[in-house]
């Protein structure tokens, strides 16, 4: 079976990799195991026989039938559709209302890179339905989510994903353990999505939206980035200096922006 280009379809197949990567999610028997894009199933065959249910969605309808063939329907579900048009939580929410042992929802994918940050967007808006996910993923892309402020990785991605959930790079997988290989090194990265966010805001979608605001121009200053985006004075109103750049704040600033916005 041949990949599909236009779908980023880089399989992995290097079995020690994938043996590596299920180890470190390490299934029980009472977890329910989402895994967005599993292709032919490098990972989807280690994963079932050790989760006590895998729903794998997938939106290339040639890799159902091999795989609903491989296992039996009590241990796997293929959903085929797109993951960034699936309400993640209402699916979660039937399989466990038939399967009430199932007490831990986990993530698990090896994503393609052109839709990366979009289904890192879409976990944390449906963080609530789940535990953890291991991700593997362009390696520059975890250097964005586990980056610090003040240096250039550190984005609207990484105050995003790190605001909501804790996250650990784990290792990098060479172009080489993929088919066809990519011209890029790729790395797993586990994120443990928490209860509640590091710092309290009042309205989630304005904070999203004032972080946007702030990393929209990279070489402007806080308060021009924020006047762009329709937050003029917001940076002085919340005692910041409106002469930094965004990647200088922390988590705790930018949600003292999020309050700031309340009065402007």
């Amino acid at each position: 079976m041949r990949a599909k280009k236009h779908l980023g379809q880089n399989w992995l197949a290097d079995s020690s990799y994938a043996q590596r990567i299920v180890d470190a999610v390490d299934p029980r028997p009472t977890d329910l195991v989402v895994e967005i894009g599993p292709g032919p199933g490098s990972l989807t065959d280690r994963i079932v026989p050790r989760a006590g249910h895998t729903l794998a969605i997938e939106l290339d309808p040639r890799m159902r039938g091999p795989l609903e063939a491989r296992h039996p329907k009590d241990r796997l579900t293929v959903l085929e559709a797109d993951v960034l048009e699936t309400d993640l939580t209402s699916i979660v929410a039937g399989v466990r209302a038939t399967r009430p042992d199932l007490t831990r929802v986990r993530v698990a994918a090896n994503l393609p890179y052109y839709i990366s940050s979009a289904v890192l967007i879409h976990l944390i808006t449906h963080r609530g339905s789940f535990h953890d996910a291991h991700l593997m993923l362009q390696k520059e892309v975890v250097a964005r989510l586990v980056a610090r402020p003040g240096g250039k990785e550190y984005g609207s991605l990484t105050v995003f994903i790190q605001m909501y959930a804790e996250a650990r790079r784990l290792f990098d997988v060479p172009p080489g353990a993929f088919q066809p290989a990519p011209k890029v090194i790729s790395s797993v990265i586990a994120l443990g999505f928490r209860d509640s966010p590091v710092e309290q805001v009042g309205d989630e979608a304005r904070f999203n939206r004032i972080v946007r605001a702030a990393f929209a121009q990279r070489r402007k200053t806080l308060g021009n980035c924020l006047a762009a985006g329709g937050f003029r004075g917001l940076a002085e109103t919340a005692g910041i200096d409106p002469r930094r750049r965004a990647e200088t704040l922390s988590l705790a600033e930018f949600a003292q922006l999020e309050r700031g916005s309340r009065s402007v």
